[in-house]
């Protein structure tokens, strides 16, 4: 009997490793993309990204004054980040929580604050004080003892991303809400997640006590890929019973795609503008069009020469060209230095009327899982299937698997750009 539980609790230990290291990978390889975007190319300091990727993300003071802190090269990164340009960081691309989790409770010292940090971090010690108070009368040593202090920071800076979709999912992981949770765990939760939103600091978030807190960020990653024969092996291992059973490889969640507000349902001179782009107008003449041409479906011509796709094989195409014209008639092309404005465009379709397909074999393979937004996904796609364009967001290695494995680009992205 002892030998079995105690084989037991030896097998509940390595199911606990490998959850640990699945995380990590998971973190790593979310660091990798942000600085592969940013072109960051020292990655083997994962301390200097993890402390960028969340100072880019910070809503309640604007990045560029938390930066500093962290980096003396801000104007550079944004110089050298597009498709989507770095702001997108602060305005669309929500923090991933288990990167943020992860940080907050891998990056510090589990230990309440010090006296000089109380000074130094007065908004964080009101908010400790009036949401995470200590219980009366309580001793001393049992607040040091306690393993989640780290818990008091997630929470702090998570009220940056309070206006989010996924506030609350990320305030349930803080608080430790999941699948063994009882219904008095989960109303607490919830009841603390409402006061969470009522909370007001007694002052105005400062950018110092922000970037301070991200200069103390130390973590312990391997970010730089490792060999991939070391990769292989690791995919092809497998746990003995029921728990895993494709290795050691945690499972994609289901792809959920986000779409907002579109700019053309807030500024209708967008495509006036771009109907008098002067590469438009030179697409119209060539294509034997008139300046009068709708400048949407002019656009959507454009993306489709641009990637080489023959009009006549691309299901809905009658709808963007004249009646007048055949779709047997090749799209003129397109110079190269069109597509940032092209992929600029694509903000001003209506995204919400996209037709990306979740299950796609190639978009399950390029994207993570879970809530994915449906513009920046449609403009990556695009530019990865574009000869002409180098993108910096890929790892050259992974764009030529996927282009190997996926050659055509997934229809329901080009089905997207027709509908939308």
């Amino acid at each position: 009997m002892r030998n079995n539980i105690k084989t037991l609790q030896m097998f509940k230990n390595k199911i606990q490793i490998h959850k640990i290291e699945r995380m990590e990978n998971k973190v790593a390889s979310t660091l990798r993309r942000f600085a592969n975007h940013t072109g960051f190319k020292n990655i083997k300091d994962a301390s200097q990204i993890a402390r960028a990727y969340v100072a880019m993300h910070v809503r309640m003071v604007h990045p560029s004054i938390i930066y500093p802190f962290v980096g003396s090269d801000y104007e550079l990164v944004q110089r050298r980040t597009h498709s989507p340009p770095l702001s997108a960081y602060q305005s669309d691309r929500d923090i991933d929580s288990d990167a943020f989790i992860y940080l907050m409770q891998n990056g510090y010292e589990n230990r309440p604050l010090s006296e000089e940090e109380v000074e130094r971090f007065p908004a964080l010690q009101h908010f400790i004080e009036t949401m995470l108070p200590r219980p009366v009368g309580e001793e001393a040593w049992k607040n040091y003892e306690r393993k989640d202090h780290w818990k008091a920071r997630a929470y702090f800076l998570g009220l940056n991303w309070k206006n989010t979709t996924s506030y609350n999912d990320m305030m349930r992981s803080i608080y430790g809400i999941d699948g063994s949770s009882n219904q008095v765990e989960i109303a607490a939760c919830t009841d603390f997640i409402s006061a969470m939103q009522k909370y007001q600091p007694y002052q105005e978030m400062r950018a110092e006590e922000i970037g301070h807190m991200l200069q103390a960020l130390n973590v312990k990653l391997q970010l730089v890929e490792q060999d991939m024969t070391v990769v292989k092996e690791i995919e092809n291992a497998q746990l003995v019973g029921d728990e895993l059973t494709h290795g050691f490889l945690e499972e994609k969640e289901p792809i959920v795609f986000i779409a907002s507000e579109s700019v053309d349902n807030n500024n209708q001179n967008v495509w006036k503008d771009i109907q008098e782009n002067e590469m438009v107008k030179s697409y119209l003449e060539r294509a034997g069009l008139t300046a009068f041409f709708s400048p949407k479906k002019a656009i959507k011509q454009m993306i489709l020469s641009s990637l080489h796709l023959p009009i006549k094989d691309v299901p809905g195409a009658e709808n963007i060209i004249p009646v007048s014209q055949s779709v047997n008639k090749p799209l003129p092309p397109v110079p190269k230095e069109a597509w940032p404005m092209l992929v600029n465009a694509i903000e001003s379709l209506n995204v919400q009327k996209h037709k990306l397909d979740p299950e796609s074999p190639a978009l399950k393979d390029m994207l993570d899982g879970g809530e994915t937004n449906a513009l920046s996904t449609i403009q990556t796609v695009l530019s990865l299937y574009n000869p002409d364009v180098e993108l910096e967001d890929f790892d050259p290695r992974i764009q030529v698997k996927i282009l190997k494995k996926h050659p055509q680009v997934d229809s329901s992205v080009v089905q997207s750009i027709i509908k939308m």
